[in-house]
């Protein structure tokens, strides 16, 4: 639930609903902050008279209040909104299921107008696009298939889409190419989709086929050029070391590139059949390590800064077994943000030694 607050009224704790901007267009605050009283000063001296809250609403059974030593992982289960969001997620994906194999398997159009209705709709359940990291999160525990991932990319690009503040007729045809990107997996024998263990580099190479069978599937339905190139690019990197094609940067799809990260993102922090999920802040971590080689840096570099920014107030649990809270992040060394913790104050970008095992 979202909540207009006047500026006077914040308070340490409160949670920002969006990002806020300068009349310059600088952003002040992202969206999903939580407030200090440093923050609110920051915001007092722009004078701005108010902005929009995220209150946390009590949970279902008996209407009692979450109770605050929870996680925050534990906190969003218990809500009324995550409630809400598993079961539009639940339902989208049974659609998906169908969409995606009226178009691969019985040679359907591609409903777009379904695609963004169902995807918007899971959104907003999410208090549009601000918990959607959070919310996918707490859903890892679900093992994935290729419609549940689907689904998964279509929601990330849509916020990435708004996040980068394209227009939104940009932002449908993103969502529609996020949603097809996989398509062609429909076609790979799904022993090997599924296959618990490590793929023979027979089974890989079939896998990496699912670019070319995306590409034949869409290529003659009644869609945008770039859904089809983004079923085909979707695995190529600006460095030139991805598949199909080995395609450099000028010669890949835009929509592909920001599918690409999306897809990357989803895919290694979800539970997979052969892993567990990773956790988001490794995830920055090797995209810190690869971003600038492998993607493009206008789209990886924010979209980095947004992923990160929508973990502050998480607990998080160190590789030494130390608990504590993301409270601030280190925009030069995002997989390290500051830590609060029962004792101390921990800035990770200058202990080394110690890195965020798992979000709670």
């Amino acid at each position: 639930m979202i909540n207009i607050k006047k500026i006077k009224a914040l308070k340490p704790g409160m949670v920002v609903a969006k990002d806020i901007y300068t009349p310059s267009d600088e952003l002040i605050v992202a969206n999903n902050t939580v407030l200090t009283a440093r923050g609110i000063k920051r915001l007092e001296s722009y004078n701005l008279k108010e902005i929009p809250i995220i209150i946390i609403e009590a949970s279902a059974k008996n209407n009692e209040p979450i109770k605050t030593n929870y996680t925050a992982s534990e906190k969003m289960k218990q809500s009324v909104s995550f409630k809400k969001f598993y079961k539009a997620f639940d339902e989208s994906v049974k659609v998906s299921e169908k969409v995606i194999n009226e178009i691969a398997l019985r040679g359907g159009e591609i409903n777009e107008k379904l695609i963004n209705t169902m995807v918007d709709r899971v959104v907003d359940v999410s208090n549009n696009g601000i918990f959607i990291f959070d919310m996918l999160h707490c859903m890892r525990e679900l093992d994935d298939l290729t419609y549940a991932h689907s689904m998964s990319v279509a929601l990330i690009c849509k916020v990435f889409g708004e996040w980068l503040r394209m227009p939104k007729e940009e932002v449908n045809s993103l969502k529609v190419a996020g949603f097809c990107h996989d398509i062609g997996k429909v076609k790979v024998p799904k022993e090997i989709i599924c296959k618990k263990g490590k793929l023979t580099q027979v089974e890989y190479e079939i896998v990496k086929k699912h670019t070319e069978f995306g590409y034949d599937i869409l290529r003659n339905k009644k869609v945008e050029d770039r859904v089809i190139m983004t079923a085909l690019m979707h695995h190529e990197r600006c460095d030139g070391s991805g598949y199909p094609n080995k395609l450099k940067s000028n010669h890949i799809d835009e929509f592909a590139k920001i599918v690409a990260i999306a897809d990357s993102y989803e895919a290694m922090t979800a539970t997979r059949c052969y892993r567990e999920a990773i956790c988001p802040f490794t995830v920055i971590e090797e995209f810190e390590a690869n971003a600038l080689n492998h993607y493009e840096p206008k789209y990886i570099l924010p979209l980095m800064e947004m992923i990160v920014q929508s973990y502050i107030g998480n607990n998080v649990e160190l590789n030494n077994g130390v608990v504590g809270e993301v409270i601030m992040i280190n925009r030069h060394n995002l997989s390290r943000p500051v830590i609060k913790t029962e004792t101390e104050y921990i800035d990770l970008s200058k202990t080394k030694k110690l890195k965020i095992k798992s979000v709670l």
